[in-house]
């Protein structure tokens, strides 16, 4: 979460990602990705408070990926997490070493070498996703979404209330 972007749009589609999951799987943001001195300002915006390892006591709860651009391109050449980027390991560690039950990752990058399309490049992490035994499919529009699970019941139960909620199917991508 890049500070200077802090409350434009963008952040108003994670408070409704916030909403819609809250009966389900509460949604909890990822605190490597936000700046400290922001934590407070982005839960009250959002509605999403930060994850804390406390939360592993078997409740169902998601959570979110915040970085400032997306998630790298599997084989780029430099994989290490950092603010501006996620990684497809961190989404399926989130999924299993700490039991969420989705994961939500805002993911507005796309390798500028331009070899392939963003809807390619999508396909690509998708492709990562699956090969390591996890379910996803994109929310596309100016604010990208990878939505992940262990489960595939669990991710079609989420597309289904993403759809009910309004969600136009057109915008799914599932590879």
């Amino acid at each position: 979460m890049d500070q200077k972007f802090f409350g434009d749009s963008y952040d108003i589609v994670k408070r409704f990602w916030a909403d819609l999951l809250r009966p389900d799987a509460p949604l909890y943001a990822w605190p490597e990705f936000i700046p400290e001195d922001l934590r407070v300002e982005y839960s009250r915006f959002t509605g999403i408070a930060m994850y804390s390892p406390s939360l592993n006591s078997g409740s169902n709860f998601s959570i979110l990926n915040d970085p400032d651009t997306g998630i790298r391109l599997p084989g780029a050449k430099k994989q290490a997490r950092t603010r501006g980027h996620a990684t497809i390991e961190q989404v399926v560690n989130q999924l299993d070493s700490i039991g969420a039950k989705w994961s939500l990752t805002y993911d507005q990058g796309y390798h500028r070498s331009r070899l392939f399309s963003p809807d390619q490049q999508r396909a690509l992490k998708l492709d990562a996703l699956s090969s390591r035994g996890c379910f996803g499919f994109y929310y596309r529009s100016h604010a990208c979404f990878l939505f992940s699970s262990r489960s595939k019941k669990d991710l079609d139960n989420l597309r289904k209330l993403l759809e009910d909620a309004g969600m136009p199917p057109r915008k799914i991508q599932t590879s």
